[in-house]
């Protein structure tokens, strides 16, 4: 046989009483050490110098005290081969987690859910193996060599227990020689945990515009960064937001008394079709799969000024158009460029809003013709102060023909009055604060006021004409 031993023992049997064993190297007598047998332990001879690598014998014979000694017995050889220094690697690997949400490079010490944690080496010289150690135990691992910038790594084959590891390596030459191990690496296993998902889709909230509140599944929206009303995330866990499948950065609410837990995206998102999704996450960033997602189409619509005389159409969106003051050389009041022919306001689908900007202006839609003005849902005096709008119900049933456009479903649910989920009713909104006049000329005589309705904090008064009309009347105005 080969050894690395180059001072072998020979086991041999213990010499006659009043003898002693001698060692014999090659056949030649040698200094060596003599060990009793005890118990299971055989009798030997040890030389006491070392053996030069390559081919020898052993064997051994009886001496008497008169220095009388025996034959040899039969020899056994043995290839001596001094063992090869192997140079360790100098430096601790570096873990690295390949399963679960977060994946990469590990610090020392660190915690993390993959329970087969790769081990990033430096890669063997030529004829060496690398070896990996677990709590300074050698165990089977898959070796992976270095590609380009992917790291040389071992990784045990076996799972790591929950709890504190050290992880290192080691070279071992054809020979199985092996290199002292690495410094090691400190990490804390966890199983992942699997968090239940929500059950239920979250339910979408416009927070913006004129109409507000709940919105039904696959609804239009002008809010272009609507909430979600979600399941409040179990203790422990937070609550993450998806849109269109995608996780994005968000605001999140806690629900308090009858106010909803909301999510809300601090991006805007672009006009169009989307899904809203979310999903819960605990201390270790650990992900539950997403809840249902709820569709909505977001359709911000256009902001129009309107300064001169010309078209403005609307799309099938949320538009605003905006009347400025002309300029003081043009001749133009707002009433001469809107009742210009060549002028007309066209909102088209959606909510749309016609507002006057400025201050001390007066919009006088009864010395307006008819024609000039469709599709609009609500009118917005605020401006910057003290402007008037005239009306009578020919204006208000030639600027807009929609009903249900406000009812307590989106926003309008608070008050003395309730809208009821489906009106059916021609609308119109009239908004302003104070210093702003609504001018009727008497018209609101043949009105009733039926109530009143909140939304976003303003109070509107009702006001009702036969089974077809209904008016509301901010009331920060004066009516006059």
């Amino acid at each position: 046989a080969t050894t690395d031993d180059n001072t072998p023992s020979l086991s041999i049997a213990a010499p006659p009483l009043g003898q002693t064993a001698v060692l014999f190297v090659d056949g030649i007598e040698v200094v060596s050490l003599f060990v009793p047998g005890v118990g299971v332990l055989p009798t030997t001879l040890t030389p006491t110098l070392a053996l030069a690598d390559g081919v020898h014998t052993l064997s051994y014979a009886y001496r008497d005290a008169l220095l009388n000694i025996s034959a040899e017995s039969p020899t056994v050889g043995l290839t001596v081969l001094a063992p090869v220094v192997i140079t360790p690697p100098v430096a601790a690997g570096t873990a690295i987690d390949n399963v679960g949400v977060t994946q990469g490079t590990l610090a020392a010490n660190a915690t993390t859910d993959d329970n087969t944690p790769s081990l990033s080496i430096a890669a063997p010289p030529l004829g060496q193996t690398a070896v990996l150690f677990v709590d300074g135990v050698e165990v089977v691992s898959l070796f992976v060599p270095g590609v380009g910038l992917l790291p040389t790594t071992l990784t045990p084959t076996l799972a790591l227990a929950d709890g504190v590891h050290t992880l290192s390596y080691a070279y071992r030459d054809a020979l199985l020689n092996i290199s002292a191990e690495s410094p090691t690496v400190g990490l804390t296993v966890m199983a992942p945990v699997v968090i239940t998902p929500p059950a239920t889709a979250g339910t979408a909230i416009d927070n913006v515009g004129v109409t507000q509140g709940t919105l039904a599944a696959n609804a239009t929206t002008d809010d272009n960064t609507p909430s979600l009303s979600i399941a409040a995330p179990p203790l422990g866990q937070t609550a993450v937001l998806f849109v269109d499948g995608i996780e994005v950065v968000s605001l999140f609410v806690p629900g308090v008394g009858l106010l909803p837990t909301t999510l809300t995206p601090t991006l805007a998102l672009a006009d169009g079709l989307h899904t809203l999704s979310y999903a819960y996450r605990d201390a270790l960033l650990n992900i539950s799969a997403e809840s249902p997602t709820v569709g909505l189409s977001i359709e911000t619509g256009l902001t129009l000024e309107i300064s001169t005389v010309g078209i403005a159409l609307g799309t099938a969106n949320f538009d605003t158009f905006h009347i400025n003051t002309p300029a003081p050389l043009s001749g133009l009041t707002i009433n001469t460029m809107l009742n210009s022919a060549l002028t007309s306001i066209d909102g088209g689908a959606g909510v749309d809003t016609l507002e006057v900007t400025g201050t001390g202006q007066t919009l006088d839609l009864t010395a307006i013709n008819n024609a000039r003005i469709s599709s609009v849902e609500r009118i917005d005096i605020t401006g910057s102060g003290n402007n008037t709008l005239k009306l009578d119900l020919s204006d208000l049933l030639a600027i807009n023909t929609s009903s249900n456009v406000f009812n307590n479903t989106n926003g309008f649910n608070a008050g003395s009055y309730d809208l009821g989920g489906i009106v059916n009713r021609i609308q119109l909104i009239v908004d302003g604060n104070a210093g702003d006049t609504l001018n009727t000329n008497g018209a609101l005589a043949g009105l009733t006021m039926v109530g009143n309705v909140s939304s976003s904090g303003s109070f509107y008064n009702v006001y009702h004409s036969g089974t077809n009309i209904e008016l509301l009347v901010n009331q920060n105005l004066a009516v006059v």
